[in-house]
């Protein structure tokens, strides 16, 4: 009699350590997907508005190099509204075309005198729709959209004054 309440035990031991251990894989394994799921949630998220924060970040960056009193204005080319900064290199002047184009911002720099056209610049990065927009007190709107919908507006004051 003896030896079979030993090894009842021994197998009450086997079952409860067994069970214990499912009971932890099975724990690892809910937090693992519910991690997979936060981590494939968040890099989507940031992958949306990638194109467009990077697009305002690369405007912005523009505008802050260029903000000097009728260095920096607004015109139209092909009727939309397009981003000029001008530079003055060796005597010449150059303009610098920013503005939106087959789902793309890009950017054109030429010479004074030379008539721009949209289909010249060089493609800077994917976006889906961009455009900027004059509003008071000296304020300039951007608005970015990325190809999955996501929108940003941005609102920049310049120090200098818009021409």
């Amino acid at each position: 009699m003896g030896l079979k309440r030993h090894n009842t035990t021994h197998t009450v031991d086997f079952i409860f350590t067994l069970s214990l251990f499912c009971i932890f894989a099975a724990s690892s394994l809910l937090v693992v997907s519910i991690g997979a799921k936060i981590y494939s949630k968040t890099t989507s998220t940031m992958e949306d508005t990638y194109s467009a924060r990077t697009a305002l970040a690369y405007v912005t960056e523009k505008i802050r190099q260029h903000d000097i009193a009728g260095h920096i204005s607004l015109t139209k080319l092909d009727d939309v509204n397009t981003l000029v900064l001008t530079n003055h290199i060796n005597g010449e002047q150059y303009l610098t075309y920013i503005y939106p184009y087959e789902n793309y911002l890009c950017e054109l720099t030429i010479q004074e005198g030379i008539t721009p056209a949209r289909d010249m610049g060089e493609k800077i990065i994917e976006i889906s729709d961009f455009s900027i927009s004059e509003t008071t007190n000296g304020f300039l709107e951007f608005h970015a959209t990325a190809g999955s919908g996501t929108s940003i507006t941005l609102f920049l004051h310049l120090r200098s004054e818009f021409v």
